[in-house]
């Protein structure tokens, strides 16, 4: 997967807040929308203008290296994306659980959401055995299973682990 690709995977689900704040509008997020139903990306250009915070600090991590695949691995998967949800000033007032639903997190999906007429695109997941379930979107359209552990960001079902 192209590092671009991965990145907008990752960063996708951050668009509604985004959005709630004013940092786009309604027409370009529904254009990204359709892009990342479809396993497409912005180039990085325009991913930088729409995710200003993350690339500013990857570049502080990372440097001129900020755009590589390793890079993006490293801040969206690895950890750093949410080591910086602990520490950063932005976060400082946010609520645990507001920190905890910004963070990429491995769970466990537990099957489809029974309660949902339409449950194409939606299933259940635990994050602990002593979790309770919770739902997540599945825009990218990953075949999934139960007792499959993937990463969500958002609660949006972000790749199969």
């Amino acid at each position: 997967m192209k590092p671009e690709v991965l990145f907008f995977r990752y960063a996708f689900p951050c668009t509604r807040v985004i959005l709630d704040r004013g940092g786009i509008n309604q027409e370009t997020y529904s254009n990204l929308e359709k892009l990342a139903k479809e396993g497409k990306s912005p180039t990085f250009d325009e991913l930088e203008k729409i995710y200003k915070n993350a690339f500013e600090i990857m570049q502080n991590l990372y440097g001129k290296k900020y755009k590589h695949k390793k890079s993006v691995e490293s801040y969206w998967i690895d950890g750093d994306h949410n080591k910086e949800i602990d520490e950063h000033p932005n976060y400082k007032d946010k609520s645990e659980e507001f920190k905890a639903i910004c963070k990429v997190r491995k769970v466990k999906i537990t099957g489809k959401a029974p309660f949902l007429k339409d449950t194409i695109g939606w299933f259940m997941f635990k994050e602990n055995e002593r979790d309770e379930e919770q739902l997540a979107w599945n825009p990218y359209n990953i075949e999934l299973k139960k007792g499959e552990t993937v990463n969500i960001h958002h609660n949006i079902i972000v790749e199969k682990l």
